[in-house]
C-alpha cells in the first residue's frame, strides 16, 4: 500500500496523422502568406512568428507552388529556408499552446526545387518551451524522402514556443506548411 502524493505523468501525444491530430486537438490551421520573402523573421495569422536568428545567410521564402514546377507538395503556401532548416531561436506562438503541428517535404530531387547541391536525409530534433525554459522531453524527425509527412504534438501543459533545429543534413531546401496550433490541452483520464 502506498500512501502520500504520487508524481503526475504528463500526457503526451504525437502525431503523424494530420486529420487525427486536428481532431483530438481541436487545433487551427495557420495559413502562410503567399509571396513573401524574409530575412529573419515572419508573423503569421498574429499567432506565429518565424525566427532564423543566429543563422548567417538564411532567408524564409514562400510560394502557393514550387518557381517554375506549378506543384504544391504540401496543401496550400509552402516556406523553406535556403539554409540549414531551422528555426533556430524558435516557433512563438504568442499565448500558451497546447497543441502545435506541421507538415514537412524532404526531396530528393538534387536541382532546385529539391537540394541545392547533394541531398542529404535530415533529422530534426523539436522542442517545446514555455518562457524561454524546456518543458517535457524533445522529439526526433526524420521525414521521408519524397513525401508529404505531418508531425504534431497535443499535450497537457503548456507552451508558448517551438524550436525546430536540424540536427543532421543540408541547406538542402525541405519544404514546411501547414502549421497549425491549439489551445485544448489533452484531457486527464476519468
Amino acid at each position: 500500500l502506498l500512501a502520500g502524493p504520487m508524481a503526475a505523468q504528463a500526457a503526451v501525444v504525437v502525431y503523424s496523422n494530420e486529420a487525427a491530430f486536428d481532431a483530438a486537438s481541436g487545433a487551427t490551421l495557420h495559413a502562410l502568406p503567399s509571396g513573401v520573402n524574409a530575412t529573419s523573421l515572419m508573423t503569421v495569422d498574429g499567432a506565429l512568428t518565424f525566427s532564423t536568428a543566429g543563422i548567417s545567410g538564411n532567408m524564409i521564402a514562400e510560394w502557393a507552388a514550387w518557381p517554375g514546377v506549378g506543384v504544391s507538395r504540401l496543401d496550400g503556401v509552402e516556406m523553406a529556408i535556403s539554409g540549414t532548416e531551422s528555426f533556430n531561436s524558435s516557433v512563438t506562438l504568442g499565448t500558451d499552446r497546447y497543441a502545435f503541428g506541421f507538415g514537412i517535404y524532404e526531396s530528393t530531387d538534387n536541382a532546385l526545387p529539391g537540394c541545392n547541391f547533394t541531398c542529404t536525409d535530415s533529422t530534426f530534433t523539436i522542442t517545446l518551451t514555455n518562457n524561454g525554459t524546456q518543458v517535457g522531453s524533445s522529439f526526433t524527425l526524420s521525414p521521408a524522402d519524397n513525401l508529404a509527412v505531418f508531425w504534431g504534438v497535443h499535450t497537457d501543459y503548456a507552451f508558448d514556443a517551438v524550436e525546430i533545429r536540424e540536427t543532421t543534413g543540408s541547406a538542402d531546401n525541405e519544404i514546411f506548411g501547414t502549421f497549425y496550433t491549439g489551445t485544448t490541452p489533452v484531457p486527464l483520464p476519468a
